[in-house]
């Protein structure tokens, strides 16, 4: 009831315009990985050991990534460049299928610049291509496109692609879709950002549109409605 009433109040702020709302169109079931920060649904026994799962933006919580281990002994290519993630990582993340690379996601590769969250923030990890609140430090780090990476990582394969990469997602959807970098992916979880400065919920709508026609539906969305899973159409 909570869920349902939560996204009825949804619906009242996409009507104002501040909110984007989606129905999910997968009829399936879904399992749960991860804790209740950093976790994420995806499609029962859709993995398996011989699955490349790309896990974009970890921060300090990579519970959603070692619960896929646990269950199907998939491979875990991780990327997040951003300094405390390198280090939180090497200090607590011991794992032969998970492998930390220090690359951002972005529509363009070379260089990125991402804000660096002020130490009092209520998330003081995540950092972001945008300035939010009073942030003015940022690190210039190395980026990738979606397609280079898969060329450099895993010979082409992601049967899953999990982005939480702090607004950055929007510019990797349109790139990664006209350049078809995202054919080979069956499930796509994405966290969208449209709270952010110079975004808004016009921003996730276009972004949604855009994976519709390349060929996914969105089978899950979370209660904060940031959180989308999409699946490939049968």
């Amino acid at each position: 009831m909570f869920y349902r009433a939560l996204r009825r109040f949804t619906i009242l702020k996409a009507l104002l315009g501040r909110e984007p709302f989606h129905l999910a169109r997968y009829s399936g079931d879904l399992e749960f990985h991860g804790s209740s920060y950093g976790g994420w649904s995806i499609i029962p026994g859709s993995l398996d050991s011989s699955s490349v799962v790309y896990s974009v933006g970890i921060g300090h919580d990579v519970s959603f990534d070692l619960s896929l281990i646990r269950q199907y002994g998939c491979r875990i290519l991780a990327f997040d460049p951003t300094p405390s993630a390198v280090e939180w990582a090497a200090e607590n993340v011991r794992h032969p299928l998970f492998e930390l690379h220090p690359f951002a996601l972005a529509d363009h590769g070379g260089d990125l610049n991402l804000y660096l969250p002020q130490p009092n923030a209520a998330d003081s990890v995540s950092a972001s291509i945008y300035r939010t609140g009073a942030a003015t430090d940022f690190v210039t780090v190395p980026c990738r496109t979606f397609g280079n990476l898969l060329a450099e990582h895993s010979g082409g394969r992601c049967d899953l692609l999990k982005m939480d990469i702090e607004g950055a997602e929007y510019g990797v959807i349109r790139e990664a879709t006209a350049r078809g970098s995202l054919e080979g992916v069956r499930q796509l979880l994405v966290e969208f950002h449209h709270w952010m400065p110079d975004l808004g919920a016009s921003a996730t709508i276009e972004a949604v549109r855009t994976l519709r026609k390349s060929g996914f539906q969105v089978a899950w969305v979370s209660r904060t409605n940031h959180e989308y899973l999409f699946v490939r159409n049968k």
